[in-house]
């Protein structure tokens, strides 16, 4: 035989107080209040703060709870004191207190490190003495929660104490813990409790009190409701024990409860609420004050409740339903029930609707049924947001739309409104606008203008850009006008048979009477190489016939191919060759018109000649501060070039390549960059290209 304990404690440093308590909360209910949840468990010691004021705990909602929770008791004296607590159910009614007694010692270690509780005991009934009793295998730890199987086998029948205490790694001994059982003789187990009675007052005999049912089991856990006499407010104990099939009766355990008078309370006021269509509702109650809870019931005089608080939602309902609520105060008292209505209205039908189409910028007209004017909602979206202002009828007629539209109509029948139907205004895709190309003549002419961007037969002409009516007969992608004498400006579009595109425009030109255009006369121009400007007049080369001369027309349409800049002013043609390193023939297009806008073109030919030229006279300090080959650097067949300076002696004392006047260039100084003295030198310059090479002499005068 075995005795099994649960064993929770710690140890705080010092052994100046055993942080321990196993607390054991009954919950006995006065009311009916069965099968209520346990929401609140609250402690104290000593001296009582009042209800729900005391010192709360962590508690997992349950019909019942039994749990350990370690305490700090750093703030009491040392001496005896007493734990409570107690505990609150969902209904907000509130158990008595249950009472433990301690005692606790003074810390003479405050100021020891913290320990690890390194052993356990226990012994039964007589203490062998510190050390000596039964050793409870534990792991180091600052707190302990274990569970022991201890054997009871030398032990008689009859009541006996099991006591368990500890030791830290410092080598200090906890007081012992105790727990009394009652042994029964090895021939009455196993058995199965059976029977439960219970009695507040006197005690009838065992077997006499009120019965409670319990099913067979080694152990029972369960509430049960009292059925009491009628008793005046005040103190009272319930007690109540139980019987095994053996026939074994257990000591009576006590719950001290106590008996008020409930106050007269008002009912509460309360507020219904409604549905579109099957919901939830919440409903609401008013009048309760302080402390006092709402209890909302399905009917006026059920026992369950289905919520506590001011506001109640309702579970999904298809009908309309009423609900009672009360005001519950004290954890005892409750008011009389107020009924209260939660309205489950009818929705209407969502209504059928049909859409309608056209082109871009159309406004369409959408048509709904099912419903009576003024009931109609029409909405942009399909869930949410506002109806359309002043949208209540069977019909609606869009905005201008450029894009295709889905719109939404409900029906709202002054409570409810329906689910939204969707209806679409469709806009067919609108061609693109074609492109043209116009003609122009001389009058009177008839032009053909030209579109292009469709197919044959979808082209419609136009006399005017917006309205009227297309050109019979012209649905291609070619108009032919009538012979005009002006200008005229069309318009054309693409029709794909459903939509029509914007209109474009379309000039046919009449530029004038018909006539000759003027004959510009050429001529050859030359110049010599880097020359700077080449003038000629070309109002004496340009003849007209059927109108004067315009002389802002006459303009160069092909400039020269070397780079040379040409251009004209009041008729005079300028060609500009400065920098350029060009010779040969080339050619330039002039382009001249008479006021009545007849133009003709014409090329000249362009001749430039020259060579390089030797300026063989060099004065440092005088006039002629280098030696000067002219256009050396500008004819392409002479940029690559070797300069060669000799002495009368033939002696080389200075050398260039690529001689051009400027980086590279003999100013009457040796390579070495010594001065040369006045005399005459004699000169040799080969070309790259294979032209000639040049020699001949130079006067260096200093």
């Amino acid at each position: 035989m075995y005795f099994t304990r649960l064993i929770s404690m710690s140890k705080s440093l010092g052994l100046s107080v055993h942080r321990w308590l196993l607390v054991l909360f009954v919950v006995i209910a006065t009311t009916n209040a069965f099968a209520q949840t346990i929401t609140r468990v609250e402690y104290f010691f000593d001296s009582d703060p009042g209800v729900g004021n005391a010192t709360a705990l962590p508690v997992t909602p349950g019909t019942t709870i039994n749990e350990t929770y370690n305490l700090s008791t750093t703030a009491l004296s040392a001496g005896f004191h007493t734990l409570n607590a107690r505990v609150r159910d969902n209904t907000g009614k509130w158990s008595l207190f249950t009472t433990r007694t301690f005692y606790l010692i003074a810390n003479p270690f405050s100021n020891s490190p913290s320990v690890n509780i390194t052993r356990a005991e226990y012994f039964y009934d007589s203490d062998p003495g510190i050390g000596n009793g039964t050793n409870i295998p534990v792991t180091a730890n600052p707190s302990l929660n274990i569970t022991i199987n201890a054997p009871t086998a030398p032990l008689a029948a009859g009541f006996h104490t099991v006591n368990v205490r500890v030791r830290d790694d410092q080598g200090r001994w906890s007081l012992f813990t105790t727990r009394t059982f009652y042994l029964v003789p090895a021939t009455a187990l196993p058995a199965n409790l059976v029977k439960l009675e219970y009695f507040v007052g006197t005690d009838p005999g065992i077997g006499q009190a009120t019965s409670v049912n319990v099913s067979a089991a080694p152990t029972v856990n369960q509430l049960f409701t009292l059925n009491l006499p009628l008793l005046t407010p005040g103190n009272y104990t319930l007690n109540v024990r139980a019987k095994d099939s053996k026939g074994f009766w257990s000591n009576a355990a006590t719950a001290p409860f106590t008996i008020t008078a409930c106050p007269t309370l008002t009912a509460p006021s309360a507020t219904g609420g409604s549905s579109c269509g099957p919901g939830a509702v919440t409903l609401n109650a008013t009048g309760a004050t302080g402390s006092q809870v709402y209890r909302w019931y399905a009917d006026a005089s059920t026992t369950s409740i289905l919520f506590t608080g001011p506001s109640f939602t309702t579970p999904l309902l298809s009908n309309s339903t009423t609900y009672f609520v009360s005001i519950f105060d004290s954890g005892i008292c409750e008011s009389a029930r107020t009924a209260v209505t939660a309205t489950i209205n009818p929705v209407p039908t969502a209504p059928t609707a049909v859409g309608a189409s056209g082109c871009a910028s159309s406004s369409l007209t959408l048509t709904a049924s099912g419903g009576t004017a003024g009931q109609y909602r029409w909405y942009t979206v399909a869930t949410g947001g506002t109806p359309i202002t002043g949208q209540t009828n069977a019909t609606f007629t869009t905005p201008s739309l450029s894009t295709t539209t889905t719109y939404f109509v409900s029906i709202n029948n002054g409570t409810c409104e329906s689910t939204r139907t969707s209806v679409t205004a469709t806009i067919n895709p609108t061609p693109s606008a074609p492109t043209v190309v116009g003609a122009s003549g001389c009058a009177p002419s008839s032009l053909t203008l030209t579109a292009s961007g469709g197919s044959g037969g979808q082209y419609r002409w136009y006399t005017v850009a917006t309205g009227g009516a297309p050109i019979a007969g012209q649905t291609n992608a070619t108009f032919t006008t009538p012979s005009l004498s002006n200008t005229t400006i069309f318009f054309v579009s693409i029709n794909n048979g459903t939509c029509e595109s914007a209109r474009t425009s379309v000039t046919a030109a009449i530029t004038g009477p018909c006539a000759q255009p003027p004959v510009i006369s050429t001529q050859p121009i030359s110049t010599p190489v880097g020359s700077a400007t080449i003038p000629v007049n070309l109002v004496a080369l340009i003849t007209t016939f059927t109108a004067p001369l315009d002389l802002n027309s006459i303009t160069v349409v092909v400039q020269p191919p070397s780079g040379a800049k040409a251009t004209v002013s009041n008729g005079r043609l300028t060609i500009d060759y400065t920098g350029i390193a060009f010779t040969g023939r080339e050619f330039i297009t002039i382009r001249a018109c008479d006021t009545n806008g007849n133009c003709a073109t014409q090329q000249f030919e362009i001749e430039v000649a020259g060579d390089v030229v030797v300026f063989n006279a060099v004065s440092p300090n005088g006039a002629n501060p280098s030696f000067i080959i002219q256009n050396i650097e500008l004819i392409p067949e002479t940029k690559s070039n070797v300069v060669t300076i000799f002495d009368r002696w033939q002696n080389e004392v200075w050398r260039g390549e690529n001689y051009d006047n400027t980086s590279v260039v003999f100013k009457g100084t040796s390579n070495e960059g010594n001065d040369l003295p006045t005399g005459t030198y004699f000169y040799k310059i080969e070309f790259g290209s294979g032209k000639k090479p040049k020699t001949g002499f130079i006067s260096l005068k200093r």
